[in-house]
């Protein structure tokens, strides 16, 4: 669960509210392992339980379930190429795990024993799971998707509830085969936060991102025949001593500084980013020390050409950052889960962390993120995490996607929030980009 604090001038306390972790995939059939799993047909069905309508308890009355699920369905179907069969179903129930389902992709909503089942002891915590089954190439044959009965889900941005259409757009990227990327940077991110987080509805994650594109061109390929695809950058991470801890890879856009893509680095600091655009990229690499401590370092840029795979070693400088950014927020909260923002638009930014060493500067990677005067330091949240706030000022021809805040200190070292400012499409450019959504 996300820790979302609240603060004020005179007080500051800690509350375990706000937003939640998603539920991954829960496979059947075959192990996985490091098999990729993916459709073959090209045509999917889909059946939609008569169970998710807003007569269920669990959804707000008046809520336009039909048209959520539409579009959460052809927001995928845009960018991959494939159609969803749409059918409506008296099923109610998830399949059982096991070798083989009942052949039927279910998306469901209904407060069975059996669905509530496939959320184990994680039933508090996660608003829907997705359960797939998979043959032994890797080839789905079904998946079923079940939003938790014990949240409340609405699509007019009630307070305190989950948005459907976004819940529905990041299971249904489970359902093509999709996994939560280590860095969160789009509706595959493993965190979902409620409508009232940072006083604003949080509908950011019904549009894919930059790095949702390329993640699921990593598995799918590219459908336009105006662009060829895809390019790949990997290598391996060289360190003295090889840890248990989970080393990340990121990519920004150069130009844009948009998040591109992410990766875990392996066992033998392998790792691999696929389904990437040809264009420049700037790649960063965030180590975990034995201690939990965690040290970001820029390492190059470099220019990908259409459809290229480029290989490079890294060796990490390890070079401990005077400060460091866990937790930003906005409006009074402080969490994990980036902050909303509009081309054009200003807000002023919570950032909390180890602040302890000035001088220091706030900045961003993106040259259409404005800092707009220096940071001010807040109360303290605790004995271990300072607060400063900083206005930040939004280029109106600001790009969709997410991007990267630092904290730079006086000895140069940075501590980085990769993806903490999204930037939303407006809906009369996406309509204009996809004017099939009319």
């Amino acid at each position: 669960m996300v820790r979302l604090y609240y603060f004020t001038a005179a007080l500051m306390f800690c509350v375990l509210l706000g937003s939640q972790a998603f539920g991954s995939f829960v496979f059947s059939s075959s192990e996985r392992g490091s098999t990729e799993i993916r459709w073959t047909r090209r045509v999917i069905r889909v059946a939609v339980s008569n169970s998710l309508s807003d007569t269920a308890p669990n959804i707000k009355k008046g809520s336009n379930v039909t048209e959520a699920v539409k579009r959460s369905l052809a927001t995928w179907e845009n960018e991959l190429g494939v159609r969803f069969q749409v059918v409506s179903s008296d099923a109610a129930n998830v399949s059982p795990t096991g070798n083989s389902g009942d052949g039927i992709s279910l998306i469901t909503a209904a407060p069975t024993a059996e669905n509530l089942q496939i959320f184990g002891e994680n039933a508090q915590h996660l608003p829907a799971m997705t359960r797939i089954f998979f043959d032994r190439r890797g080839r789905i044959t079904e998946a079923d998707i079940v939003l938790n009965p014990i949240f409340q889900f609405s699509t007019d941005g009630t307070f305190g509830t989950y948005d459907l259409e976004s819940v529905l757009v990041h299971e249904i990227g489970h359902l093509l085969g999709l996994d939560h990327p280590p860095i969160s940077a789009g509706v595959m991110s493993s965190q979902v936060a409620r409508n009232g987080l940072y006083g604003v509805e949080q509908l950011s994650g019904r549009q894919l991102s930059f790095a949702d594109v390329a993640q699921l061109r990593s598995i799918y390929g590219s459908t336009s025949r105006y662009e060829e695809c895809c390019g790949e950058i990997r290598g391996k991470v060289t360190r003295e001593e090889r840890t248990a801890n989970d080393d990340i890879i990121w990519l920004e856009d150069a130009e844009t500084g948009r998040i591109a893509g992410s990766a875990l680095v392996g066992d033998r600091g392998q790792f691999s980013v696929k389904g990437l655009s040809s264009g420049l990229y700037s790649i960063y690499l965030r180590t975990t020390g034995d201690d939990g401590s965690v040290t970001d370092e820029f390492i190059e840029t470099i220019e990908l050409a259409t459809g290229e795979s480029f290989s490079m070693d890294v060796a990490p400088q390890n070079t401990f950052a005077s400060n460091t950014l866990e937790f930003l927020g906005a409006m009074g909260q402080m969490s994990n889960v980036p902050v909303q923002a509009e081309p054009g638009g200003s807000l002023l930014l919570q950032l909390a962390g180890r602040v302890e060493k000035r001088p220091f500067s706030i900045g961003s990677s993106s040259p259409y993120i404005m800092i707009e005067n220096d940071p001010k330091a807040d109360q303290s949240l605790s004995e271990r995490l300072g607060v400063v706030s900083v206005e930040i000022r939004i280029d109106e021809e600001t790009p969709a996607g997410h991007y990267s805040i630092f904290i730079r200190s006086s000895d140069g070292s940075r501590s980085y929030m990769p993806g903490a400012i999204v930037v939303s499409e407006s809906r009369e450019t996406s309509l204009l980009r996809n004017p099939q959504k009319n």
